[in-house]
């Protein structure tokens, strides 16, 4: 996770894989955060985008997380 957090790829891997890692962070159970996504869809999401290799669906699927990623907090 951290490595992932690390990442600057200018091709969108960067942002999905932060994206992804968040969006994973927030699914995990008792995380108090409201997330759409249980952690297995989160890495089923990042992995199939990922290995299709195509801009369009790592675009579209980081979007995605990120929209997700931005719910709601209980510590705001």
């Amino acid at each position: 996770l951290l490595a992932a957090l690390d990442l600057n790829n200018s091709d969108g891997i960067g942002q999905l894989f932060r994206h992804g890692t968040a969006a994973l962070l927030n699914a995990v159970y008792q995380s108090g955060v409201s997330s759409p996504y249980t952690a297995p869809q989160v890495i089923s999401m990042v992995r199939n985008a990922y290995l299709s290799g195509n801009a369009t669906t790592i675009e579209n699927t980081h979007l995605q997380l990120s929209r997700a990623n931005e719910l709601g907090c209980p510590l705001n």
